[in-house]
């Protein structure tokens, strides 16, 4: 009965926090009863372990992992990652791949590291990064349809399928179906489509196995090419644009670093586009967008 019920304003917004932290409770447990996939860690604090960017100067990086998820079977042990967004996010491999979006993979490779040790007779498969976009939609609903229960389980599902989470996930057929048992076309949970013959059609965001590998050890390297670039005091101002964004579009610090295009020669640093081949062969051969090796 204080600040937070001083006003019909402040009321109003409690009830919307309430309503949203229902419906995203509710979604995440039907997620996880769709597969068999569990939650293995919450909030998980990390350290990994310091690289070697400059002679006797190392970079370490410590996080938290909103969720690890694993699958067990006799010789593996699967792990997805789950991050909690209050945004639209999605997997973006490009821009992992620029050093501008790291996030989930270098979680992968802490989430893998923590399920070695407490697994240490098995295998750690990546098997999912992937973002939960937190929020309550409002779905439409087509009156005229005759064929539509009254009793709300249509809306549900639509509600459910908007809340599906994004990213990227394994492509082994086995690992989905842990992930989304459901016999259906398209999945409510992961981002995974089906063919009439029931294989996984292009809509679907897959990785095979050595693909993880393969960005997993990419991104350590670009993550130790910035270190390095931070040790040997690097303060560029060096914004990107890809289409109608820019790293400029929400950065609260223009007036700081005084970027402007209206000053000579300054231009905002544009994001190459790479058709999937050539990008695939860069990061298996740890090369940069620049076309230098990473060490």
């Amino acid at each position: 009965n204080t600040i937070l019920k001083d006003s019909s304003r402040n009321e109003y917004l409690i009830d919307r926090m309430t309503k949203l932290a229902d419906r995203t409770i509710w979604a995440i447990g039907k997620q996880l009863e769709c597969g068999i996939f569990k939650p293995d860690a919450y909030e998980m604090k990390f350290l990994l372990d310091g690289e070697v960017v400059e002679s006797k100067k190392t970079l370490s990086m410590k996080g938290k992992i909103d969720r690890i998820d694993i699958c067990e079977d006799d010789d593996n042990v699967y792990v997805r990652i789950v991050d909690y967004k209050s945004g639209k996010s999605d997997f973006d491999l490009l821009k992992a791949y620029y050093g501008i979006k790291m996030q989930l993979v270098v979680y992968m490779r802490a989430a893998m590291q923590i399920e070695q040790k407490r697994h240490p007779d098995k295998n750690i498969i990546p098997a999912g990064l992937l973002y939960y976009n937190i929020d309550n939609p409002i779905v439409e609903l087509d009156s005229t349809a005759s064929d539509l229960p009254d009793d709300g389980t249509s809306v549900e599902k639509m509600i459910f399928e908007a809340l599906a989470m994004k990213g990227v996930v394994n492509c082994d057929g086995n690992i989905i179906k842990n992930m989304d048992s459901s016999d259906v076309k398209k999945s409510d949970v992961i981002p995974v489509s089906y063919k009439k013959d029931g294989t996984i059609d292009s809509r679907s965001h897959i990785l095979n196995t050595d693909q993880f590998i393969s960005l997993d050890n990419y991104i350590a390297k670009k993550t130790s090419d910035v270190g390095k670039k931070i040790y040997s005091g690097a303060d560029k101002i060096n914004p990107y644009k890809d289409g109608n964004y820019s790293s400029c579009s929400y950065c609260p610090y223009n007036e700081v670093c005084g970027f402007s295009q209206n000053l000579g020669n300054i231009k905002f640093r544009q994001i190459q586009k790479f058709d999937d081949a050539q990008l695939w062969e860069n990061i298996k051969e740890g090369v940069d967008e620049d076309g230098s090796k990473l060490d």
